[in-house]
């Protein structure tokens, strides 16, 4: 018998904490989108700069009915807090600032700031906006989800620090992040995507489903397919994920998939590119800091920081990252995996894979620490999920 949406809920909500009900509660981040509905999958009703006061009207799901203003909608949890935010201001961008801002005006801000960067090609940005999404809908997710969840019901309670981490970290991302991502993602993108519209529902599935494994459920990332043989992944500011054809082609099953999605998740939030890079991107991250920025500097300078930050953001993305981050990212994974219901060694099997196809890949010290780590924290675990049907029918693999 199939599970109910009730019941699916309440398996997703388990693991995370309710915000504690109040009449009203402020929002804590630079921007939170206000929904139609409880999902990513939502479209966006309106975008709330930090310390917006709303009052609750009713919870589900991890994500409470708000109105604000002359606005209702659906915020999630992780967004608002019981007291305002000491040592932020208020006053912010005004695209940003105005409770009616709808999706398209802060959509047309963000491709704004990433018309402004130099080397974007204003046709390769034209193209790579017109393909983001949504891509698919509440129902669709739901069905998704339905299989795995009688597995997440049974994942191992870890107490390791990556867990904590991932139960509490923080993530928040200003309009001018978003414009430089969305840049380095065009950029990335014209050196050609797959386009297939089953393969890229597909993957943003397996993305939206494991991201709600997160304290960060809220945020929309996606992921793209690179039309080349080439072993690769890139993660890129502002949730935009993007895997070779041919890394694709070494994956197996869902879990192994699902667990080389959630590795650069961790990427993205863990911030592992942009600790890499020479410019102060804290301050081009922070509205609040770029507002003060704009103050204290003519327009010009501001506009080549951020020049200069979408350069080096786009030279990282190309560049091997730190083998620490790349094992954060492995065990953190992980961790994502296994709270999601999916086989929790799928990333190793993938690395070890990896490692046999292309024996000149650094993948020695990452393999010992993924021994060990499934070793210590799930070797009396369970299988998890792997969908080897669904992960062949969704890459179309034996056509």
């Amino acid at each position: 018998m199939r599970l109910s949406h009730r019941m699916l809920a309440i398996l997703l909500a388990g693991a995370f904490p309710l915000v504690a009900w109040a009449a009203d509660l402020y929002t804590k981040r630079s921007n939170n989108q206000l929904r139609e509905g409880p999902g990513t999958f939502f479209p966006v009703v309106a975008n709330l700069p930090v310390n917006t006061k709303v009052k609750t009207l009713e919870e589900k799901d991890r994500w409470l009915r708000v109105q604000a203003a002359a606005k209702i909608g659906w915020l999630a949890e992780a967004s608002l807090d019981e007291k305002q935010q000491a040592g932020t201001l208020e006053a912010m961008s005004k695209e940003w600032s105005d409770a009616r801002a709808s999706r398209g005006t802060v959509g047309a801000a963000v491709k704004g700031f990433a018309g402004q960067i130099k080397n974007v090609k204003r046709g390769a940005l034209d193209i790579f906006y017109a393909q983001q999404g949504p891509f698919f809908g509440a129902s669709e997710f739901w069905a998704f989800c339905a299989p795995l969840l009688p597995f997440r019901s049974a994942a191992v309670a870890l107490a390791a620090v990556e867990d904590k981490t991932i139960s509490k970290q923080g993530y928040d991302i200003g309009p001018r992040e978003s414009g430089v991502g969305l840049a380095v993602a065009a950029r990335v993108a014209a050196t050609g995507l797959v386009r297939d519209p089953g393969l890229q529902r597909y993957v943003n599935l397996i993305a939206t489903y494991v991201l709600g494994q997160t304290a960060f459920y809220d945020y929309y990332f996606s992921v793209y397919i690179l039309d080349n043989d080439g072993v690769g992944s890139f993660a890129v500011p502002g949730g935009f994920i993007f895997l070779s054809r041919g890394l694709l082609s070494l994956c197996r099953d869902e879990a192994e998939l699902a667990g080389l999605i959630a590795h650069e998740i961790i990427h993205v939030v863990r911030r592992h590119g942009l600790r890499e890079m020479k410019v102060q991107a804290v301050r081009l991250r922070a509205d609040n800091a770029m507002d003060e920025l704009d103050a204290e500097t003519s327009r010009d300078a501001v506009e080549d920081d951020l020049d200069e930050f979408a350069e080096e953001a786009y030279a990282v993305v190309h560049k091997a990252r730190l083998e620490k981050y790349e094992i954060e990212a492995d065990l953190m994974g992980t961790v994502l995996l296994n709270r999601a219901g999916y086989d929790p060694r799928g990333m190793a099997r993938l690395i070890g894979r990896m490692a046999s196809a292309h024996p000149e890949m650094p993948m020695t010290a990452r393999l010992a620490r993924m021994d060990k780590f499934l070793a210590t924290h799930f070797a009396s675990a369970g299988k998890g999920a792997t969908m080897p049907d669904r992960f062949a029918a969704g890459t179309r693999r034996g056509r």
